[in-house]
């Protein structure tokens, strides 16, 4: 907001009803005085006034007229406000719940004026920056919903699974083997893209994803007594395979918008624009848990349930929800704010356009592009540089996902830990990975990308030495640090990987060496760590035998970079470099 549109009373009430909202939202945690003021300042029928008072005087002192952002997400706070007013008449539990979480968004409107009004602030200005309405804020809650969906299924199905369907403990690494499916992407997507249809395959996917999910709930329902093992796998892989398109669909959507809006701007900005948008994915990443956790505790929770089987259900009929709306929202974002991809000008389109203008003759042409297709992977895959790196980033998959399936229920199982405080802990290594993709121009000064490889793989595997060793007397200590190397891991191999194959790889096997580091990364690894994770959970028959093969492995590993890279190449050197833009 400029400051000749900024009302100086703004500075003052968004943090007045900010800070009010908070004192009623925690009014039980904190020692307000039991005076007969005090008390009726915290009803809520009287906060809901207060707040509606706020807001007429928020609007009474506007100097700009208010656009449509402002009218949605004001109406909805005059509704929130009319509805906690409104449900205090009414005893039905449900009401009275979603009464809450009205109260909460009036909160959430206070606090997030306050950072637009104080904006010129160091720290807050990129807060402001970020939740700017002029900064692709839909393409952002679209990609914040869609992981939200993605993150919860894979990171707390197989936990729910194991409470409500039967599912063996020794038997989640099969569910990580159906990472492989994740290959049918290179087939749906190719497809979409010939038949000018990504927009609406990205829709129906995202539909048909969130149904077939749901078809757990009717398993969970209609089985009570005896469940098969082959229609729960057989859902789920069919589940992953609807899924495994939808990211890159809707990256490929918003990256055509971006190049239409942004036709003039050079194309390393736009990346950057495009790198902030794409961030909120791991925020959603960082927020899936602990929305599930919110809901159940506001909607569903029963602090008087007697029954250990009810609070799982109600958690897993909770997951359920939030896939269904995620994906009615990212529906409704995608329907309303993207335009379907009608040129199907891929790289290697574009390619032979280049160098047939430069050539006269389309014999010769054609020629050219069949040597180069079949020479460039044979190139490729004959560099020993290039291999090493699949090597490496397999290994740092591997590492990390022999016992990623198995982390909740560690947990929650070994050391007793709640489920909303996994889903906390859980959300650390967000946080820690923004903050190194934030600072990653400045590491490389001191650092080369083969550091950050290593760093990478270093972290991993000290993340599962820790959890081998974790303690239980301050186990939510421990895991929380644990969880920020995995972050760590994340942001350094996500920085320096793609670097790297962007440098072994020539101009014509940029996009295959790409797509080479994603499938060992997100298939062969995932596969593979599955496998061993199978063999090891059944032959030791024990949480923390995953946690020390991973980390052995990894240690392994660490060794034999550090004598490629360190000693044989000496490519980890200690030096300022200067030739970062």
């Amino acid at each position: 907001m400029p400051r000749k549109d900024r009302s100086g009373a703004h500075l003052l009430l968004f943090p007045a009803g900010a800070g009010y909202s908070v004192c009623m939202a925690l009014k039980n945690k904190l020692t307000l005085g039991k005076s007969a003021i005090i008390e009726q300042m915290f009803m809520p029928c009287n906060y809901a006034i207060m707040s509606l008072i706020i807001l007429a005087a928020i609007l009474m002192t506007n100097r700009k007229i208010l656009n449509r952002t402002h009218k949605i997400f004001g109406g909805v706070f005059i509704f929130s406000a009319m509805y906690m007013m409104v449900s205090r008449l009414v005893k039905d539990s449900i009401i009275t719940r979603l009464g809450t979480m009205a109260q909460h968004y009036i909160l959430v409107y206070f606090i997030c004026g306050s950072i637009f009004v104080w904006e010129k602030l160091p720290v807050i200005s990129i807060l402001s920056k970020e939740l700017s309405p002029n900064s692709h804020w839909d393409f952002k809650i679209g990609y914040l919903v869609l992981n939200i969906s993605i993150y919860s299924t894979h990171t707390y199905s197989l936990h729910f699974f194991n409470s409500q369907l039967d599912l063996a403990i020794c038997d989640y690494g099969y569910f990580g083997c159906m990472s492989v499916f994740y290959i049918a992407n290179t087939i749906i997507g190719p497809f979409a893209e010939r038949n000018k249809a990504t927009k609406k395959a990205t829709i129906g996917l995202s539909l048909a994803s969130a149904a077939i999910y749901s078809l757990f709930l009717v398993v969970r329902l209609l089985s009570s007594d005896s469940r098969s093992m082959l229609v729960i796998y057989g859902i789920f892989a069919l589940y992953v395979i609807i899924l495994s398109a939808i990211f890159p669909l809707y990256d490929v959507l918003v990256l055509n918008h971006m190049e239409k809006e942004y036709k003039g701007m050079e194309v390393c900005e736009r990346k950057e624009i495009f790198t902030r948008i794409r961030l909120w994915a791991s925020i959603g990443h960082a927020i899936a848990g602990m929305v599930i956790s919110y809901l159940y505790k506001t909607l569903v929770s029963n602090p008087c349930a007697s029954s250990s089987k009810e609070v799982p259900l109600g958690l897993f009929v909770v997951l359920i929800v939030v896939v269904v709306i995620s994906a009615l929202c990212f529906v409704g974002i995608v329907h309303f704010s993207l335009e379907e991809k009608t040129d199907i000008s891929s790289t290697l389109y574009k390619k032979k356009a280049s160098t047939s203008e430069k050539t006269t003759g389309t014999k010769d042409v054609s020629k050219l592009d069949k040597s180069e297709s079949t020479k460039k992977p044979k190139s490729l895959l004959r560099n020993g540089d290039f291999l090493f790196l699949i090597f490496v980033i397999t290994s740092i998959g591997i590492t990390r996902g022999i016992s990623s399936h198995y982390l909740v229920t560690y947990l929650s199982v070994y050391f007793g830990v709640e489920f909303s405080k996994v889903t906390s802990i859980l959300c650390i290594r967000t946080f820690s990975e923004m903050c190194i993709l934030y600072y990653s121009k400045h590491l490389l000064k001191f650092f080369g990308y083969h550091w950050l490889l290593l760093f990478s793989l270093m972290a991993a595997t000290m993340r599962d030495f820790n959890y081998a060793f974790l303690s239980k007397t301050y186990p939510i200590l421990f895991a929380t640090i644990n969880e920020m190397f995995k972050g760590i891991s994340s942001s350094c191999l996500v920085f320096s990987a793609v670097n790297i194959v962007d440098e072994l790889a020539d101009n014509d096997s940029k996009a295959m060496a790409q797509t080479f580091y994603s499938g060992f990364y997100n298939g062969i690894s995932i596969l593979a760590s599955s496998l061993l994770s199978i063999a090891i959970i059944r032959y030791f028959k024990d949480f923390r035998s995953l946690f020390h093969a991973s980390s052995t492995f990894g240690l392994l590993c660490c060794c034999i970079v550090i004598i490629k890279y360190g000693i044989i190449d000496r490519k980890l050197q200690l030096r300022k470099r200067v030739d970062i833009k």
